[in-house]
């Protein structure tokens, strides 16, 4: 889960409110140019529509295959 998130903390902080169940309803992610904002919210589509609890990046799951294909 966000294994392709490299030197974001609040990928640790996006983890653990998904698994306590925690996670806001809505989410602004807000910083300077070419900092992983993009990549951090698709990576979060993919993570919550994916059909395995852990989510690896690797995943084969239907809905995992077409995030990454965009």
């Amino acid at each position: 889960m966000f294994e392709n998130l490299v030197a974001q903390p609040a990928a640790n902080q996006l983890i653990g409110d998904i698994r306590s169940s925690s996670l806001p309803s809505s989410l602004l992610f807000h910083g300077p140019a070419a900092s992983g904002k993009g990549t951090a919210a698709l990576e979060l589509g993919r993570v919550l529509s994916c059909e395995n609890p852990q989510a690896p990046w690797n995943c084969t799951c239907s809905a995992c295959t077409l995030h990454r294909t965009l």
